[in-house]
């Protein structure tokens, strides 16, 4: 893949994160690279443990919420503007297991968003913050002005 085309919706070169572990470090991405043009469906497939996931919270800036993970390579944001301005949002699914996640992606999309990979333990609270009962989503109610 050459240069990064400037009409991409992302674009990704040289991503690489190796995680400590007690017996030797594990290189989860190895210079991965990454180009998706606006309209494009991409499915990341792949054994276990073989870093797709790791890619993708490093995609959708999650690991930037962990202290301790460092991320070597250029990202280039604004996938999920790019994927609700092709898509509508009752098509998409989004991965959004923390808190701060749901509450952006509620805010951003609506009560109606379409969330993955919430916990059992944790859809009673996701559903407070789509009716507006938590803080950081309530809205005045009319009658209440």
């Amino acid at each position: 893949m050459g240069e990064m085309d400037a009409g991409s919706a992302l674009a990704v070169r040289g991503v690489r994160k190796t995680f400590e572990s007690e017996n030797a470090p594990v290189r989860a991405l190895r210079g991965v690279d990454l180009e998706v043009s606006q309209n494009d469906f991409v499915a990341l497939m792949g054994p276990s443990g073989c870093g797709k996931s790791t890619l993708l919270r490093s995609l959708n800036r999650i690991n930037d919420l962990i202290p301790s993970f460092t991320l070597d390579g250029e990202v280039r944001m604004g996938l999920i503007d790019e994927i609700l301005h092709a898509v509508p949002a009752e098509k998409v699914l989004f991965e959004a297991p923390l808190k701060d996640q749901q509450v952006w992606f509620v805010r951003r999309v609506g009560p109606d968003v379409n969330l993955g990979n919430i916990s059992a333990e944790e859809t009673l609270s996701l559903e407070t913050i789509r009716v507006g009962l938590r803080a950081d989503t309530a809205v005045a109610h009319p009658d209440d002005e």
